[in-house]
């Protein structure tokens, strides 16, 4: 049997427990994956509380982005084979935080044998997230300005990468000195502490009075409200998540006044919604990687069993970039 910290009932991230399952053979169009890495996120906590927009039911694995080697395919899957190594964005119950997942076949892509499973993992969610945020969604173009907002974070830093290889201008919006620097890292060409500034007036100023051409917002709540008044006429806003657990409400009217388009950047129902759409956003960013534009950074990683510490940290800010959870120990 496979092991997984599973959620019984919503409530909070303590109720997450270490449990042994049973996993799924996997039915026409899946996979079954060994899980060595699953990348930790804010959503994660949200999901367990109850609070997050898809809202999946108890019993459940939390867990997005996994790491891991196939173990057995299910009728119809091509391309995919037992033994591959490979990334995935989890659509099951049994998440990434688990031994063992099955997901869906336009989920999963192959990886390089060179590239570890711990990296890997942060690879597969916060780099293509933040592709098809940056690229598939906001179709950044060279010379325009972008915002990213949580800039620090296991997607904004990404984002950051993606946007300046489109030969973009970036601006990240941090919220501490140490923040700032990593953004700074990741290629920001300016950096806005919300904390000590002012954030409109600066990117006005940043801006030439003109406002941002695309906003990449992870963050909602304030964050959001504040974008929708320093975006550019013709502007687009991508909404990647709510990592704030605040999903505000936004009168239409204001995109009839200010002439922005509002979008929304879901990676995994992309995945699910066109063929092949997964694979080819990794493809896109293995090509990136080769020329040098995107560095994917080794996480801190924490065993399975101490999720919910790693989620801790997460929430605290005491860590820049991302967190991994590893379960190779916990292996019969």
């Amino acid at each position: 049997m496979a092991k997984a910290m599973m959620c019984e009932a919503f409530g909070p991230l303590e109720s997450l427990t270490l449990k042994a399952v049973e996993v799924d053979v996997p039915k026409a169009g899946q996979v079954r994956i060994a899980v060595h890495a699953a990348g930790v996120n804010l959503n994660d906590a949200l999901k367990v509380e109850g609070r997050h927009h898809e809202k999946p039911q108890p019993p459940f694995a939390p867990g997005s982005g996994i790491a891991g080697i196939i173990l057995d395919v299910g009728e119809g899957v091509q391309g995919l084979a037992a033994g591959d190594r490979v990334v995935a964005s989890m659509d099951g119950a049994i998440g990434g935080f688990a031994t063992e997942a099955v997901t869906s076949a336009g989920t999963v892509a192959r990886i390089p044998d060179t590239f570890d499973f711990a990296t890997a993992c942060g690879f597969s969610a916060s780099y293509a997230s933040a592709y098809e945020a940056v690229a598939s969604v906001g179709k950044v173009a060279a010379g325009e300005t972008v915002v990213v907002t949580g800039a620090a974070g296991g997607l904004g830093v990404p984002a950051i990468e993606i946007a300046r290889a489109r030969g973009a201008r970036v601006i990240a919006i941090v919220s501490t000195p140490e923040k700032a620097q990593a953004a700074r890292q990741a290629g920001a060409d300016e950096v806005i502490d919300r904390v000590q500034e002012d954030v409109r007036a600066r990117m006005l100023a940043l801006t030439g009075g003109r406002g941002a051409d695309v906003v990449i917002e992870l963050v909602g709540g304030d964050a959001l409200r504040l974008a929708l008044r320093y975006i550019a006429f013709g502007g687009r806003i991508v909404i990647t998540g709510f990592t704030s657990g605040d999903v505000p409400e936004i009168r239409a009217i204001l995109m009839l006044l200010k002439g922005f388009e509002l979008r929304g950047s879901n990676l995994s129902l992309a995945s699910r919604k066109i063929p092949g759409h997964y694979a080819a956003t990794c493809a896109a960013l293995f090509e990136l990687m080769a020329q040098g534009h995107i560095k994917p950074r080794a996480p801190t990683c924490y065993p399975l069993e101490k999720a919910v510490d790693a989620i801790r940290e997460l929430q605290a800010g005491n860590v820049i970039g991302k967190i991994a959870l590893t379960m190779d120990h916990l292996r019969a």
